[in-house]
């Protein structure tokens, strides 16, 4: 009976509904989840912000600056401003983060256990903005020549711009309508002296009393070089008076001509009382003429017009012959004035060979009279030209 009555109870137990497992487990599942979300995102967040901030303080208070602080669980990152011993202001820094306190649960604790120390220079202050700024042109001098050599004149330097340019070539034009111009401008396209058209037509007018010679404008003031014409030394005084002197600044160094005839006339004495020699036959003149063609280049320094160089031969040897001697020893002289600083362009040579004899080739000493050199002042050259 007892037996009976055991055997329906656990056949009862076998029949009534298991409890199910899971509301139950999933709440424990969930509940840990909220823990880690919390701990994660809300409290661990918390805690390296309150560290960063604790570690921070401390080293501020300590007297560093603090350029950054970054905090990972209980790892401190630190940057700093590097001042005095690097290496030190480094060690200094970290033993004094670790001693950084936080508050939590159970009062006032360590916060890091590890703190890493970085050092930085501070950057540079920063430049103070641009202004910007309108350039401003400066003037300068703008330096030219103004050369002449006779009819022959020559324009050289620098000019502003185009406008200058064919201003100061119509002035040279204006001043001298039957000069042989040459003319070498640079156009810098920068801005000139206010002097500079003074200048200009200063040059221009004080060369017209000159023979040969020179104006030059240079670092703002006007040089004047050369040889004047006998009657013109006044006219270059007047021209250079009715300038404004303090804009020129004039530099005069001249000399006055020889009037034509005189000129001339010393020319003649000089060859008459000396010959220029030549080695037996040929062109090459001999060591006892140097004298004379220094003699002879200095006329030519303080005389006007162009020069003529003329050689002669006697009536020895073939016509041909003669004639190609002559003018190879016209050509010598020459190039001994050339050398002497007489202008190449005031030069020229012209051999005659035999044909203009002034004594008889029948005897030693005329043949010696026609063997000759002439240098005189060309035939165009007049006396009082303007």
């Amino acid at each position: 009976m007892a037996a009976e009555r055991g055997r329906r109870r656990f056949v009862r137990r076998l029949r009534d509904p298991i409890d199910e497992w899971w509301p139950r487990g999933w709440a424990l599942l969930l509940g840990l989840f909220l823990l880690w979300f919390a701990g994660t995102f809300v409290l661990a967040p918390k805690i390296q912000d309150a560290a960063a901030a604790s570690v921070q303080q401390t080293l501020t208070d300590a007297g560093f600056e603090v350029l950054e602080v970054d905090a990972s669980g209980q790892r401190v990152d630190v940057r700093l401003d590097a001042v005095g011993n690097p290496t030190r202001a480094r060690e200094q820094a970290i033993a004094i983060a670790r001693g950084s306190l936080c508050d939590s649960w159970a009062g006032a604790l360590i916060c890091p256990t590890r703190v890493q120390v970085s050092l930085s220079e501070a950057p540079p202050p920063a430049a103070p903005p641009a202004v910007d700024r309108v350039p401003v042109a400066v003037p300068r001098s703008h330096d030219f020549t103004v050369q002449r050599d006779g009819p022959r004149l020559s324009v050289s330097g620098e000019v502003a711009d185009d406008e200058t340019r064919l201003w100061l070539l119509a002035s040279v034009r204006r001043a001298y309508p039957e000069a042989e111009l040459s003319e070498s401008l640079t156009v810098s396209g920068e801005q000139a002296g206010a002097a500079y058209r003074t200048a200009a037509s200063a040059a221009l007018a004080v060369l017209a009393a000159f023979e040969r010679g020179s104006a030059r404008w240079l670092d703002g003031r006007l040089f004047v070089r050369g040889l004047v014409r006998s009657d013109g030394e006044a006219a270059v005084r007047e021209q250079l008076a009715s300038f404004d002197r303090k804009a020129l600044r004039p530099d005069l160094d001249y000399r006055v001509a020889k009037p034509f005839d005189r000129c001339a006339e010393a020319f003649r004495s000089a060859l008459a009382t000396s010959t220029i020699n030549f080695e037996t036959g040929s062109a090459t003149i001999a060591a006892d003429s140097q004298a004379l063609l220094d003699a002879l280049a200095e006329l030519a320094a303080q005389c006007p017009g162009d020069l003529v160089v003329e050689g002669h031969t006697d009536s020895v040897g073939s016509d041909a012959s003669n004639l190609t001697l002559s003018q190879n020893r016209a050509a010598s002289v020459r190039d001994a004035l050339v050398t002497r600083a007489v202008n190449a362009r005031r030069v020229t040579a012209e051999g005659f060979g035999e044909a203009q004899p002034l004594a008889s080739n029948e005897t030693p000493e005329g043949r010696a009279a026609n063997r000759r050199i002439v240098v005189r002042l060309a035939d165009r050259i007049q006396p009082d030209r303007k």
